[in-house]
């Protein structure tokens, strides 16, 4: 039962690090770090995959539906992670890529994590986050769509 119990913990663990760091879009950093693209407010669907160490070998999806406005979301989250310690690395633009590196303390576990986001347009984007740490590591990659008006 024990067992079991750490290895449920991990799994959430892992799980958790890759939700948060997936939600990191933007950077807040005092050293003028590159603007990311602002996203248009209205209905948005986001589709998850998550693969990670300790997992059964299959991906875990996740889909949902949301009335948001990405880019005030995506700067309310980078400060909420701020606040609790994460350093990132200035954003860096190749085109329409923008990729960044993070460190974390989450759960009391050391995690990093690369992420690139691929802006379409200001109506959809993809986060691919690799992530790796003390519980293990993580792929992730999120496809957000706007899909109409609120």
């Amino acid at each position: 039962m024990r067992v079991h119990a750490v290895r449920v913990r991990h799994i959430a663990c892992l799980h958790l690090a890759a939700l948060v760091l997936a939600l990191q879009v933007g950077i807040p950093n005092a050293a003028a770090a590159a603007e990311l693209p602002s996203f248009r407010k209205g209905m948005w669907e986001f589709k998850r995959t998550i693969e990670g160490q300790g997992s059964t070998g299959k991906g875990t999806a996740m889909s949902s539906r949301k009335c948001v406005d990405p880019s005030a979301d995506m700067k309310r989250m980078n400060e909420l992670l701020a606040k609790q310690g994460c350093k990132f690395s200035p954003v860096a633009v190749n085109g329409n890529v923008y990729s960044y590196s993070a460190d974390c303390q989450l759960m009391g576990a050391a995690v990093k994590s690369h992420s690139a986001l691929t802006a379409e347009s200001e109506d959809s984007y993809t986060l691919r986050v690799t992530s790796s740490g003390s519980t293990g590591s993580t792929r992730e990659v999120l496809v957000a769509r706007r899909v109409g008006d609120c």
